[in-house]
């Protein structure tokens, strides 16, 4: 805002007459739809309207000078105001919530999101810088262009969700001004983790004999990975091969066969996720037969 009013310029123009025929009163009869303008009859120009340069940049006025003399004569001219900016608009973003998702095996360095502001100002007034507040310093950004790009590498498995604030702030000077818009960024999973066996290798006792069908162990297993790169498929190998069955998602092995061994089986335990490209790992399972009557009975009582 301006004090107003406030004195342009003063208009002049040339009459070689003398007396009356060379006194000139000056009119605006163009150009001043908006009433910013006034011009005195002897052609001081001032402004009584605060501009805005991002509506109207510049104003054209048609000035007519007329003189006292008879018959009355004329003259036209047209004076050009070009309005200069001040920095009274800020940066403004796209968006004020940024979304990406970018793999966890990235190198340092990678582009991750291109954010943009603009400002309706001009020169210095428009020109825009970025930063980053947050991110856990594994971001950081061209100052110039917006471009965020990774700085370090990123493991899901540590942390999988990151929010930051990019702030855009433009030159103006004395007083830069600025506003801020929000990135939220998931770390998507990648098949770096290979299932894992809680225990290797792993021992159980069961009665003899043991029915074909019942239940003889169940081995765990943790992936660090999530998806289809966690889902787990469980297979059984060895020369006992034949003597179990195991549930092929759950880990579940059961006796495929009535088993009346006095010593001990061992058969291996596999298993791999469902990656594209699966990782796998494997233990063994050794049985050990003790007599029926040494391992607990399960009765269920009746009421009547």
């Amino acid at each position: 805002a301006q004090n107003l009013p406030k004195s342009i310029l003063q208009v002049v123009a040339r009459d070689d007459d003398h007396g009356l025929n060379g006194q000139l009163t000056y009119t605006i009869v163009d150009g001043n739809a908006e009433e910013a303008f006034t011009l005195t009859p002897n052609g001081l120009l001032s402004l009584i309207m605060n501009l805005d340069r991002e509506t109207s940049a510049q104003f054209a006025l048609t000035v007519i000078a007329t003189d006292a003399g008879s018959p009355v004569l004329t003259g036209t001219g047209t004076i050009t105001l070009i309005v200069d900016d001040v920095n009274d608009n800020i940066p403004t973003f796209a968006f004020k919530t940024y979304h990406a998702t970018i793999p966890e095996d990235v190198s340092t360095g990678t582009d991750v999101l291109l954010v943009n502001a603009t400002d309706v100002d001009e020169g210095s007034n428009a020109v825009i810088s970025y930063s980053l507040v947050g991110g856990n310093s594994q971001f950081s950004i061209n100052p110039s262009t917006g471009q965020i790009i990774t700085s370090a590498l990123l493991n899901r498995e540590n942390k999988e969700m990151y929010s930051f604030v990019v702030v855009a702030t433009d030159g103006g000077i004395p007083q830069a001004m600025s506003s801020s818009a929000t990135v939220f960024l998931t770390v998507s999973d990648i098949n770096d983790n290979p299932p894992r066996f809680r225990h290797f290798p792993y021992v159980t006792h069961i009665p003899a004999p043991t029915n074909a069908g019942s239940f003889v162990f169940a081995v765990t297993v943790s992936d660090d990975d999530e998806g289809p790169n966690a889902k787990l498929q469980y297979s059984l190998t060895g020369i006992n091969v034949e003597k179990f069955q195991i549930d092929p998602s759950r880990g579940a092995i059961m006796a495929a066969q009535r088993l009346t061994e006095d010593t001990d089986i061992t058969v291996t335990v596999n298993v791999k996720d469902s990656g594209i490209y699966p990782m796998s790992d494997s233990t063994t399972v050794t049985v050990r037969f003790g007599n029926e009557t040494d391992f607990p009975q399960i009765s269920v009582g009746q009421q009547s």
